[in-house]
């Protein structure tokens, strides 16, 4: 949605695109701070779950969102953004999601150790599902033919 997919025209501005750690990194950051605005403040200070205070999480998260929204923009419409910028995003979504439900949302041992098991393993595979995007992409750069940017 926020991303426009590989096959759809769109115009390209003469900036080049992030790498894809760049990415990442901005969209983790952001996400974490998302997360940790709509979920954390009321369990920290529960006055932020009642009226007017429940307006500083909520503004804030839609602050970020559309922040990220129009960087995301500007990202998809550079040269050079491709499958590997994708995945990074993927895998925040991911990897934050993971983070923020195995600290918040487990209450045992056995809960923490199967989350973080589950987050090991959805690592594990989306390092090597990248090793697989990364040689489509630069095959696609050679002009291999093998796969698409």
């Amino acid at each position: 949605m926020l991303v426009p997919p590989r096959n759809a025209a769109r115009p390209t501005s003469h900036a080049n695109a992030p790498q894809p750690s760049l990415v990442f990194l901005a969209a983790f950051v952001a996400s974490l701070v998302w997360h940790a605005l709509v979920v954390l403040t009321r369990r920290i200070e529960p006055a932020f779950a009642d009226l007017p205070l429940v307006l500083v999480p909520i503004l804030g998260a839609l602050a970020i969102a559309v922040s990220m929204a129009g960087l995301l923009r500007h990202w998809g419409s550079a040269s050079g953004w491709n499958d590997r910028n994708r995945l990074a995003l993927a895998s925040v979504a991911v990897v934050s999601h993971n983070i923020m439900g195995g600290a918040i949302l487990t209450k045992t041992t056995t809960d923490r150790v199967a989350v973080a098991g589950l987050g090991l393993a959805l690592v594990i595979l989306l390092i090597l599902f990248a090793i697989r995007v990364r040689h489509r992409v630069e095959d696609a750069v050679r002009g291999t033919g093998r796969g698409e940017c």
